[in-house]
């Protein structure tokens, strides 16, 4: 609870179905029943992560000149990093370490980047087939084998003139460029080797 001047502002924060919804409107019609006259906003915004979150203000206005309390209902935003971790070590030497191992992977491959930035994503655990002109991957290998079903991923092969070559083997892994067809991505996936099914 905050309090500026003649205005207190409740928050009540909480994730999803943590019940915060209830305690707000509790809190709302307490208010309500010793005199206060309420006034109801609700509002959606985006939180730190992308994502909509609905919250809503209740105004409760007194009597008395300029005094009002308001109550907040928010929703508990998710953090992959620690409060106490700081932000110069996320920063720094994380990013630091991610283009390192960004560029050792590329160079494992075989791959020079050049021109076009092209994100890995990473299929190790999915079972694949290699065709001429695109890839088939799936969770399982009767999935993957089943084209009635249809439960498979297909890709393109993504082949551009600044690219040497669009499949990248090595012992254990083999990366290869591909166009999935979908809001224009491209994505140089690595799958495991152990896992390719050679179609009969």
């Amino acid at each position: 609870m905050t309090m500026n001047k003649n205005e207190i502002t409740i928050t009540v924060t909480g994730t999803a179905g943590s019940g915060k919804t209830t305690i707000a409107d509790m809190l709302q019609k307490m208010l309500e029943a010793t005199g206060w006259v309420s006034t109801h906003v609700e509002y959606e915004k985006l939180n730190n992560f992308g994502e909509r979150e609905n919250s809503y203000n209740t105004r409760l206005t007194n009597i008395k000149e300029r005094s009002k309390i308001t109550i907040v209902e928010q929703q508990a935003l998710r953090s992959s990093i620690s409060q106490d971790e700081s932000v110069e070590s996320v920063e720094s030497q994380d990013i630091s370490n991610y283009f390192k191992l960004a560029e050792k992977i590329h160079s494992t491959f075989g791959y020079t980047e050049d021109w076009k930035v092209i994100p890995m994503d990473d299929c190790r655990k999915m079972h694949w087939m290699l065709f001429e002109h695109g890839v088939r991957y799936a969770e399982t290998v009767a999935d993957l084998l089943d084209e009635e079903a249809g439960k498979y991923y297909s890709d393109s092969i993504y082949t551009q003139r600044f690219l040497p070559k669009y499949v990248y083997d090595s012992d254990e892994f083999t990366m290869i460029s591909c166009e999935p067809h979908v809001d224009g991505n491209k994505f140089l996936r690595i799958f495991a080797n152990n896992k390719r099914v050679y179609k009969k």
